[in-house]
């Protein structure tokens, strides 16, 4: 069969192939007069022409070889497209998410996650003060810097209260951009940077008169005390199931990190686990209001210990009675979950502190 012919046929089989698609399947006349078959197509930005390294026409093809060539040609064809149609739908799908009002996107994470803390909340109600109608696209590097000026022009928050609720909207970016609305998160590389805060936390002898102190409610109590004795944070408490217990040891999913940790509990935590085992048979182990840490404070307070205390300090004096109890800093930086060691070595630092203090008060001869 002649070029002429080949071509001739070729384009009638081009025409039905291409008929009402998005790609066609194109032909191009190569030097030794045969010919190069190729993808031509937009792409939603611009067109774009595939080669397809498939050649018809050559000298020693023959016509039946040639139609199995242009068989495999539309097919390739047909799944290009298909690729396109999914690019441009999940194109579509992103495009209208990015139009979510950014703080009702925050609380749908919340709602999935289950979480109501109070900084949560706190976060965003100055986001609903700063930009109510912000939506999912408007949130860029400028957005953040900005919100970032607008907390520190609050007279009655300290840099340490701005840092965390600017890194609870990093969080909600991240997540946007975990579920592919957006390409990257504009608040990474902006550094506020905190306060060193006494870290407070309760002796050995102040956690036995606690534990023998009334407390207004006793599930806060204990808690409070289960904390002490595994230095879990308050949202890992609040999430820990009796699933997640396994005899002597406690397996779950961290609530702020993600990271899985399993570690063996003390008789003093497995005896607490035990009491509220009694108690309740499944679901949640500990079931907490949101005022935990003014309780907390009014049970110190009445047990005679001086201290400002919050739940968060019982994660404190977890970490500061292994490390006088001589275990060894990698360890305690294991056990409480910390993904850097220089996290952990602040607890070092405050002991140390302490004995420095300690040998101050020794009297003079």
């Amino acid at each position: 069969m002649s070029n002429k012919k080949i071509e001739s046929e070729l384009k009638a089989n081009l025409k039905k192939i291409n008929h009402r698609k998005r790609i066609k399947l194109r032909y191009k006349t190569t030097k030794d007069e045969g010919f190069s078959l190729y993808l031509d197509f937009w792409n939603g930005t611009n067109r774009e022409y595939y080669f397809l390294k498939i050649y018809l026409g050559n000298k020693t093809g023959t016509y039946f070889q040639d139609l199995n060539l242009l068989k495999t040609a539309s097919a390739i064809r047909d799944k290009k497209e298909f690729e396109l149609i999914e690019q441009n739908n999940d194109f579509k799908i992103k495009s209208l998410k990015q139009q979510f009002n950014f703080i009702d996107y925050i609380e749908s994470i919340l709602t999935k996650k289950q979480k109501d803390d109070h900084v949560w909340q706190s976060t965003i109600k100055h986001l609903r003060d700063y930009a109510p109608g912000a939506k999912i696209k408007d949130i860029n590097q400028t957005f953040c810097v900005s919100f970032v000026e607008y907390l520190k022009n609050k007279t009655d928050l300290n840099i340490n209260s701005i840092s965390v609720y600017f890194s609870k909207l990093k969080a909600s970016i991240n997540q946007a951009v975990k579920e592919n609305i957006i390409q990257s998160n504009p608040a990474n590389g902006i550094q506020i940077k905190k306060n060193q805060s006494e870290r407070e936390f309760l002796t050995l002898d102040e956690l036995r008169i606690i534990k023998e102190a009334d407390c207004p409610n006793i599930e806060i109590k204990k808690a409070f005390l289960f904390s002490c004795f595994t230095g879990l944070r308050l949202s890992d408490i609040r999430a820990l199931t009796f699933d997640q217990v396994q005899g002597e040891y406690l397996s779950f999913i961290q609530e702020k990190t993600d990271g899985h940790l399993r570690m063996k509990m003390s008789k003093n935590a497995i005896e607490l686990i035990e009491q509220q085992r009694d108690l309740k048979e499944s679901g949640q182990v500990f079931h907490l209001p949101f005022n935990v840490s003014e309780i907390i404070r009014t049970w110190v307070s009445q047990a005679g210990i001086n201290k400002h205390i919050t739940f968060h300090c019982a994660r404190h004096t977890f970490a500061t009675l292994a490390l006088t109890s001589d275990i060894d800093l990698f360890t305690v930086s294991k056990l409480l979950g910390h993904s850097d060691i220089k996290t952990t070595q602040i607890y070092a630092k405050l002991i140390d502190k302490k004995k420095d203090e300690a040998v101050d008060k020794l009297p003079e001869i």
